[in-house]
């Protein structure tokens, strides 16, 4: 069984793009304890690092991710070199605003959000052409 538990967890932490904790990789499981998932994280690692493959596995935020080498960087970004980072929670505010209230001006975005400082958000919403500036109001 503890090869099973080894694979169904190596399978979990390649699904997965956050990483795994302990916890929650016992409530997926139902039948594994904390000590036989260490065991199996472990085993997975010295794999990993006796291999030399293209994976390793990282203890990161308080659980476990499957990550590729640094190394392949250059690859992995030719394979999709359109894909951009997720945005923030403020970001996504601040681009709704502008869509919901358009033309509109700095101040007005940052009232609306309770006085926050937008500038930063701007900036980057600016860099990734998803807004433009078009004058003054």
């Amino acid at each position: 069984m503890t090869d099973d538990l080894k694979n169904i967890i190596e399978s979990l932490l390649f699904v997965c793009d956050a990483p795994l904790s302990l916890e929650r990789m016992k409530s997926i499981l139902g039948f594994a304890d904390i000590k036989g998932i260490r065991n199996a994280l472990e085993r997975l690692s010295e794999e990993y690092e006796n291999r030399k493959g293209g994976f390793f596995l990282r203890e990161a935020a308080g659980g476990y991710q499957l990550c590729t080498r640094p190394e392949y960087k250059e690859w992995i970004k030719r394979l999709s070199p359109s894909v951009q980072p997720r945005f923030s929670r403020a970001a996504m505010e601040t681009l709704a605003i502008i869509a919901w209230k358009q033309p509109v001006i700095r101040s007005d975005i940052e009232h609306i959000r309770g006085g926050v400082d937008c500038g930063g958000v701007i900036r980057i919403l600016l860099e990734r052409r998803l807004i433009r500036i078009l004058g003054r109001k």
